[in-house]
């Protein structure tokens, strides 16, 4: 039988995929994801807005390149606007091959091992579940 955590995660996982192969698309319709020019970075231009200053921007690495902007007057503009250039989709793409990988081997040891659940694969799969918390699809008993 299956962990009912582990259907969930790829579920979750399938939706940030999507996600992020969607905003790795430019509007003429050809991915930048792999392409070593399309790199997400923050900014700073002079050109601040309606109260002037700076503005924090993230651009895709193309010469029409703004992404999007972060400009409520705020003492976090810029890292706000690192935090999102830091998060662009290859770098998602990463991390959830990663978690996938993770989360297969934790599905192995669940089920083949016969002393029982891997207490380890169990760790991992309750740590994993947890970002996922605000989620309508979360049962109360997951929570740690």
């Amino acid at each position: 039988m299956t962990d009912p955590r582990v259907p969930f995660l790829r579920a979750r996982y399938a939706e940030e995929d999507q996600a992020a192969r969607e905003a790795g698309q430019i509007p003429c319709g050809d991915a930048w994801l792999g392409d070593p020019m399309a790199t997400w970075r923050a900014g700073s231009t002079p050109h601040g807005g309606q109260w002037g200053g700076l503005r924090w921007y993230v651009e895709d690495g193309h010469e029409d390149g703004v992404v999007g902007r972060v400009d409520p007057q705020a003492a976090q503009d810029e890292d706000i606007a690192r935090h999102i250039a830091r998060y662009d989709p290859a770098h998602v793409l990463s991390d959830l091959a990663a978690r996938q990988k993770a989360l297969d081997a934790c599905a192995y040891f669940l089920h083949d091992n016969e002393d029982g659940p891997d207490p380890c694969a169990e760790a991992v799969l309750t740590a994993f579940v947890q970002p996922y918390a605000s989620h309508p699809e979360f049962p109360e008993e997951w929570r740690s």
